[in-house]
């Protein structure tokens, strides 16, 4: 998900002075992101409910088929 932020906007948003990117590699924690950015910015709502969808998908998976220990 791309959002049109400043560097200084992101940074402050992470307790930084600036940044200019941020992956997230947890399901879990990107979507919620994504819903907190759709909540403040609605333009974003469908790629947040398309990360809750992926969140859906892993959780039900995992569900299905448990690891291996």
């Amino acid at each position: 998900m791309q959002v049109a932020l400043s560097r200084a906007v992101l940074g402050s948003a992470l307790g930084w002075d600036a940044c200019a990117a941020v992956a997230v590699e947890d399901a879990g924690f990107a979507a919620k992101l994504a819903e907190l950015v759709a909540q403040a910015q609605p333009e974003y709502a469908a790629l947040a409910e398309a990360a809750a969808a992926r969140q859906e998908k892993l959780l039900r998976r995992k569900k299905e088929k448990p690891r291996k220990k």
